[in-house]
């Protein structure tokens, strides 16, 4: 694959890393990325209707309510961005009587509706990591501040936020399971994760308080491929809960998305990444009337992104296993570390463990004794 798969090509011409920030983000409308993950983000639960319906205009076919949740639902099936959404609304107006109650922002179209956003899009300098604000300013110390940018030096990250829009559809939709599942998952799928006594553990603390059921989230990073494109890192971050039984576990409507990080050289800080998402989500949510508690029960990935969340440099070393405490024996004609198959069971590594390894790093790395 060539370079020439790194560009991308919009409605105003084609951007490739050099182009500058400024040729693409036009206006505010276009600073503020639209990213609309639900399939149907209209809900008519939603709108405020508490007040009595209208004609759009006297003697209007239509009501004002009914004609906006159309436009919206239209607007969400095509993926039209904010700034074109205003556009449209702009285009129907004109058409309409001058006495029309027509409104003319999207803004004022979803406050209306009362939807808000699931996520929260932020622009991160690539060197600092810091956020971009609007003045093109990032951190005092660093070279790109206020300085003119180029696309290859913005890192585009869209991470969730606790509006919990998608995780209280999902309980909703599978609220039996979630709450009967855990009780029966010893014998309908005994090798199922939370048959395990890590997660029984939990959920025995949790019958202490009267009520809150838990929810416990699976996280996974690089769980979909998006793109694959040449020099560019596109880092997804979902996650499944344990309640429900598995295959509707990793169904494509039950899965959350967390967190998105693209730019064509840069890969994600494991702390700023994995801490903001556990800190976001790890609230109790009330889902008709019932209290969950949400939780991480574990990360899985790939070795990859393995790597990036542990931050290991490589696997070529001697107690480079993250499962259990194997010493690795050198081969020589490889020369890499090699773990061959042993009899006997292994120690399991535990929060303990990994908590004394860190130390031990820690004071070889102050001696420059590296191991």
């Amino acid at each position: 694959m060539d370079d020439t798969h790194s560009d991308v090509t919009c409605a105003g011409g084609t951007f490739n890393d050099d182009t500058l920030v400024q040729d693409y983000i036009l206006n505010d409308d276009d600073y503020n990325y639209s990213f609309d993950f639900k399939p149907n983000s209209v809900q008519s639960a939603e709108i405020i209707a508490e007040q009595e319906d209208e004609p759009l205009y006297t003697g209007a076919p239509v009501t004002f309510k009914s004609y906006h949740k159309q436009i919206l639902e239209i607007g969400n099936s095509v993926k039209l961005s904010d700034s074109n959404m205003n556009k449209l609304l702009q285009l129907i107006g004109n058409a309409l009587s001058i006495e029309n109650k027509l409104l003319r922002s999207y803004k004022k179209l979803l406050t209306a509706f009362k939807i808000t956003s699931t996520f929260n899009q932020e622009l991160k300098c690539k060197y600092c990591l810091r956020i971009i604000d609007k003045t093109n300013s990032c951190s005092i110390i660093c070279k790109q501040d206020k300085c003119q940018r180029r696309i290859g030096d913005v890192i585009e990250h869209v991470s969730v936020n606790r509006s919990y829009g998608q995780l209280i559809e999902i309980i909703r939709r599978n609220k039996h399971l979630i709450l009967d599942y855990p009780q029966i998952a010893n014998n309908l799928l005994p090798c199922d994760v939370i048959s395990g006594s890590t997660y029984q553990e939990k959920r025995k603390n949790l019958k202490s308080l009267n009520g809150t059921y838990s929810v416990t989230l699976m996280i996974h990073i690089d769980g979909f491929q998006l793109v694959h494109w040449t020099k560019k890192y596109t880092w997804l971050v979902t996650a499944s809960i344990a309640e429900i039984p598995p295959p509707l576990r990793e169904n494509k409507l039950n899965m959350l998305l967390l967190s998105l990080w693209y730019n064509s050289s840069v890969k994600p800080d494991a702390n700023s990444l994995l801490d903001e998402i556990c800190d976001t989500i790890k609230q109790t949510v009330i889902v008709d009337n019932i209290n969950f508690a949400v939780d991480v029960l574990l990360f899985k990935a790939e070795l990859p992104p393995r790597t990036l969340a542990t931050k290991h440099v490589n696997h070529n070393a001697y107690y480079a296993c993250l499962e259990c405490d194997q010493e690795g024996v050198w081969y020589e004609e490889s020369r890499t570390v090699i773990y061959p198959y042993i009899p006997h069971q292994m120690n399991s590594r535990s929060s303990f463990h990994f908590d004394f390894c860190a130390k031990q790093v820690n004071q070889q790395l102050s001696c420059d004794n590296y191991y």
